[in-house]
C-alpha cells in the first residue's frame, strides 16, 4: 500500500470512526503528520508509519478515494477577485508556518512560540492564525484552500425570517403594498397548492382566489341576493407574485402537469424527447406508418358541380427509413378497417399506372414504390382489427399499435399530415381557414374541386413531396453523410435498397477520457445537454430534473462545459458548480446519430456544408413548388369554371346548397360506384370481344389456305383489339 500525502482515512475508535488527512512524511517513511478533520479544532499529531500499517491491517483505518474538498481545486478565473485577494493575502500570513516551519508545525508543544512569532510580527491574532492553519491542513494544503466562502454567505436555501419591515422593492409612487410571507401565510398558500395538486383548480389565479377567500375576507355583503367575500385592502393581504414564488418553491412542476393534463396526454406533449420514430426502421420497407384524417377542404360533387359534398378521407402510408409516401388512398367514407386495406393495398401498386389512371405520366423512377412492408404501425383502431390475423399469415406482414392519445409514436405520419396541408389543402377553395370570425363568408360556399381534381392534385402533391421535400432534421447517420445523400424522401428510398438491403456495417467507436479541457457553454433541452448540434446525458438526478422542468417550460438553460476541440465528440464533461464536474455521453438520440466518430471541428464543417446544401436544395424546391402551383391553378381554374356555371344554372340559394351535403355525398358514392362497375363491364366485354376477334382471325386463316379468293380477304374488317377498346373507353370518358 502506498502513503500519499493528502490522502484521507477513516480511522476506526471504538464505536465511532473519525477522518483524518496525511500531512507530511519524513524522508525514511518512518514517522507521518496527520490532522483530524470536521472539528473546528488544530488537532495535528506525528504518528509511526508501522503502527498505521497495522492498523490498515487490522482493518481498523479505512483509506478514502473521494475528498470534499477537491472542490478548491479549481482555476483561478473560476474565483472573484475579492476571492483571489483574500486567498493570496491569508496565504501570505502563514507561509511562514506551513511551508517555512515544517515539520515543527505538526509538534503541539512547539506550534505555539512559532505562532507566536509570526503574531507578533504580523500584528494578526493567534485566533486567526490558529483558523487559517487549521483551514488550510484541513482542506488540502493548497493556497486555493483559504478563498473565502462566498458561496455559503447569506444561508443559501434557507428560509428567511421576515421582520416588520416590507421586504422588497419599495413602491415607485412611495405606498407600502402588500406583506411579508410569514409561517402562518405559507400554510395558507398551501392550501392552494393543495388545490392544483388535486386538480380542483386548473389555474394558479384560482388557487389564489380561494386562498384570499377563505383566509383573508374580513366578512360578507350580499349583492343581488348573494354572499360575497370582503376583502381587505391590497396592502394588508400577499400578492399573487408571492404566491406564484412559493409554488416554484415548493411544488413540483412535473407532477402538477402531469395531474392537470392527465398522464396519456402529459406524455405525448409535455415528456422530454428522447428519440426520433426514423431509428425504428433500419432499411427502406422494413416498417411503414399508416394514419388517416378529414381532409380540411370541402369539394364538389361529380354529378353536379353545384352541389357541395362532405369532407373526404385521406389515408397515407409513409416508409419509415425515408419519410418516402408509398401508398395513398381517398375516400368519400370515413376512416374504416375497409378504407384502411385498400390504402394498404396501394403501396404495392405500380405508381406509374396509378398515375396514369387520373392522367399524370411518370416514369417509374419518379415514384419507385410499389413492395409490401414488413411491418405496420397503425392506430388500435385498425391494428387492432381481427382480420389482421389472416392479412400477417398470407403476406407475412406484421401488426403494431400505437397507444392511445399517442400521436408522438407515430410523429412521422402525423406530420406528413400538415405538410400536406401546407403544400396543397390550405391553398384549395373550400378549405377549412384557422379563423373563423362573425361576418365572414360561408368557406363551404367556395368549394369548386371535385373528387377527381383533388386526387389528382394530392398525387401532383405527393411526387412534389418525395421529390422535393428537404427534410431538415433527419438523423443521417455516417454512411449517409460519407455518401453525400440529400435528405429527401426518393434520394433516401434508393439509398436505402442500394445499401441497407441484408447487409449491415458496423463501426467501432473508441472513447477518449481527458483531463484538461477547454470550457464552452451548452444549452440543457428537452431533449439532453445539446452542444454544437450533438446531444448528451449524464446520470446526474439534478440534472434529468431540470430537464423534466425544460420540457414544461419550453425555456433553455445554460450550462457550463468542457470538450476537446479535435478529438471525437463522444464525451463532454458538465461543470455541476463547486468545482466538481460530471461526464456526459453522447446519447443514442437520432439528432445525434449524425456525427458518430467526428470531432468537433468536423461538425463545424459539417453544419456549414448543411447549411449551404440547404440553401441549394431551396432554389429546387421553388421549381417544383413553381410546377405544384400550375397544375394547382389549372385544375382549380377548370373546376371553378364548371362549378360555377353550374351554380348559376342551378338557380340555387347559397342555403339551398348547404341544405343537402349529406344526400348529395349519398348520392356521388353511387355515382362512383356505377361509374367502377361501367368501367369493370367494359373490360369484360373487351375480353369477350378479343376472345371472339381472335377464333375468328384463326377461321380466316385456316380458309385462306383452303384458297378462299382474295376478294373476300380484302373486304374483311377486323374487330379494334381489347387495348384498342381501353383507349377508346379512356377518350370518352375524358
Amino acid at each position: 500500500m502506498d502513503l500519499l500525502i493528502n490522502s484521507l482515512f477513516d480511522w476506526l475508535l471504538s464505536d465511532e470512526s473519525e477522518t483524518y488527512r496525511i500531512l507530511w512524511l519524513n524522508p525514511s517513511m518512518t514517522q507521518m503528520a496527520i490532522i483530524r478533520l470536521w472539528v473546528e479544532r488544530l488537532e495535528t499529531s506525528v504518528i509511526q508509519v508501522s503502527d498505521f500499517r497495522q492498523a490498515v491491517d487490522n482493518h481498523q483505518i479505512r483509506l478514502l478515494k473521494h475528498d470534499p474538498f477537491a472542490l478548491y481545486s479549481r482555476p483561478d478565473d473560476m474565483f472573484s477577485e475579492a476571492a483571489r485577494q483574500q486567498r493570496d493575502a491569508a496565504y501570505e500570513l502563514i507561509k511562514p508556518l506551513v511551508v517555512d516551519s515544517i515539520p515543527q508545525i505538526f509538534d503541539p508543544h512547539q506550534r505555539g512560540s512559532l505562532i507566536q512569532e509570526v503574531a507578533r510580527n504580523t500584528h494578526k491574532s493567534k485566533q486567526t492564525l490558529y483558523t487559517q492553519v487549521r483551514i488550510y491542513f484541513q482542506r488540502g494544503q493548497t493556497p486555493n484552500t483559504l478563498a473565502p466562502d462566498f458561496q455559503n454567505r447569506g444561508g443559501p436555501g434557507k428560509r428567511k425570517t421576515a421582520g416588520e419591515k416590507k421586504r422588497g422593492r419599495p413602491n415607485k409612487n412611495g405606498e407600502t403594498t402588500g406583506v411579508n410571507i410569514t409561517d402562518e401565510i405559507r400554510q395558507y398558500f398551501d392550501f392552494g397548492k393543495q388545490l392544483l395538486e388535486k386538480r380542483e383548480v386548473k389555474t394558479q389565479l384560482a388557487a389564489f382566489d380561494a386562498v384570499n377567500q377563505n383566509f383573508f375576507k374580513l366578512g360578507y355583503e350580499i349583492k343581488e341576493g348573494q354572499p360575497v367575500a370582503i376583502l381587505p385592502p391590497e396592502h394588508e393581504r400577499p400578492k399573487i407574485s408571492q404566491f406564484r414564488t412559493y409554488l416554484r418553491e415548493e411544488l413540483d412542476i412535473v407532477k402538477m402537469t402531469e395531474a392537470t393534463i392527465g398522464e396519456k396526454r402529459f406524455q405525448s406533449n409535455c415528456r422530454s424527447m428522447h428519440g426520433d420514430s426514423t431509428t425504428m426502421a433500419f432499411s427502406t420497407g422494413s416498417l411503414a406508418q399508416f394514419d388517416s384524417t378529414p381532409v380540411d377542404v370541402y369539394l364538389t360533387s361529380q354529378i353536379d358541380p353545384s352541389r357541395i359534398i362532405s369532407r373526404v378521407t385521406l389515408y397515407l402510408g409513409v416508409d419509415v427509413f425515408s419519410h418516402m409516401i408509398a401508398a395513398v388512398e381517398i375516400s368519400l367514407r370515413k376512416a374504416s378497417w375497409e378504407g384502411f386495406k385498400v390504402a394498404f393495398s396501394s403501396a404495392a401498386t405500380d405508381k406509374v399506372l396509378l398515375c396514369k389512371q387520373h392522367g399524370i405520366n411518370i416514369t417509374p423512377n419518379q415514384w419507385p414504390c410499389n413492395n409490401l412492408f414488413d411491418e405496420l404501425l397503425t392506430d388500435r383502431g385498425e391494428g387492432n382489427n381481427l382480420q389482421n390475423r389472416s392479412i400477417t399469415t398470407a403476406l407475412d406482414v406484421n401488426f403494431s399499435n400505437a397507444s392511445p392519445y399517442r400521436a408522438d409514436m407515430k410523429g412521422i405520419i402525423e406530420q406528413l399530415m400538415n405538410i400536406m396541408n401546407e403544400i396543397l389543402i390550405d391553398e384549395l377553395p373550400g378549405s377549412i381557414p384557422d379563423e373563423v370570425v362573425r361576418g365572414d363568408s360561408d368557406y363551404r360556399l367556395n368549394a369548386r374541386l371535385d373528387i377527381k381534381a383533388f386526387r389528382r392534385l394530392v398525387l401532383r402533391a405527393i411526387l412534389y413531396y418525395n421529390q422535393y421535400q428537404y427534410i431538415r432534421n433527419y438523423p443521417v447517420d455516417l454512411f449517409m453523410i460519407s455518401d453525400g445523400v440529400p435528405k429527401i424522401p426518393i434520394k433516401l428510398w434508393n439509398w436505402g435498397i442500394a445499401n441497407r438491403g441484408g447487409l449491415l456495417r458496423r463501426i467501432d467507436n473508441q472513447a477518449l477520457i481527458l483531463n484538461l479541457l477547454p470550457r464552452s457553454k451548452a444549452s440543457l433541452t428537452r431533449d439532453g445537454i445539446y452542444f454544437k448540434g450533438i446531444y448528451y446525458e449524464c446520470d446526474i438526478p439534478e440534472i434529468q430534473s431540470r430537464i423534466d422542468r425544460i420540457a414544461i417550460t419550453k425555456k433553455r438553460e445554460s450550462l457550463s462545459i468542457s470538450h476537446h476541440p479535435f478529438d471525437k465528440i463522444d464525451e463532454i464533461y458538465l461543470h455541476l458548480g463547486k468545482g466538481e464536474t460530471a461526464l456526459c455521453k453522447r446519447t443514442n438520440n437520432p439528432k445525434t446519430q449524425v456525427f458518430p466518430g467526428f470531432s468537433f471541428e468536423e461538425v463545424d464543417n459539417y453544419n456549414i456544408s448543411e447549411t449551404e446544401r440547404i440553401n441549394a436544395q431551396i432554389g429546387q424546391q421553388h421549381q417544383g413548388r413553381a410546377e405544384l402551383h400550375a397544375h394547382r391553378d389549372s385544375e382549380v381554374e377548370t373546376s371553378t369554371k364548371i362549378a360555377e356555371q353550374a351554380i348559376r344554372d342551378s338557380g340555387l340559394s347559397p342555403h339551398a346548397r348547404l341544405k343537402n351535403i349529406r344526400e348529395n355525398t349519398k348520392a356521388e358514392q353511387e355515382f362512383e360506384a356505377q361509374q367502377l362497375q361501367s368501367s369493370s363491364d367494359a373490360v369484360i366485354d373487351a375480353q369477350n370481344n378479343e376472345a371472339e376477334l381472335i377464333a375468328e382471325n384463326a377461321n380466316q386463316e385456316s380458309s385462306d389456305v383452303r384458297g378462299q379468293s382474295s376478294s373476300n380477304q380484302k373486304s374483311f374488317v377486323p374487330r379494334p383489339t381489347y387495348s384498342q377498346l381501353l383507349r377508346q373507353l379512356a377518350e370518352e370518358e375524358d
